[in-house]
């Protein structure tokens, strides 16, 4: 998939204010993702990615993290219950 393509698909042509914003945050968080990954990291840890926010962007975030999921361009684990969630690069994240 393209980064275009993925900018289409998250951006679409749908007019509802928020669900635009959502997308915008899942574009956001991708891009601080690929600019973390420049140092040579190959995982990150979702506690230190939501580090100091409020309880509303931190389930934005989560949010953006399983769409990012479904298209492949990061996997998840986490290994027990309400422990951190480490998110590592996907097939589809250097495509973009």
């Amino acid at each position: 998939m393209q980064q275009d393509e993925l900018i289409n698909e998250l951006m679409g042509n749908d007019q509802d204010k928020e669900e635009k914003m959502r997308k915008k945050r899942t574009l956001w968080l991708l891009n601080s993702l690929q600019h973390i990954s420049q140092t040579g990291a190959s995982s990150f840890s979702f506690l230190e990615l939501c580090k100091n926010n409020s309880q509303k962007c931190v389930a934005a975030k989560f949010y953006s993290l399983l769409v990012l999921k479904k298209l492949l361009v990061v996997g998840l684990a986490q290994t027990a219950p309400y422990a951190d969630i480490i998110v590592t690069l996907g097939p589809e994240f250097h495509m973009f």
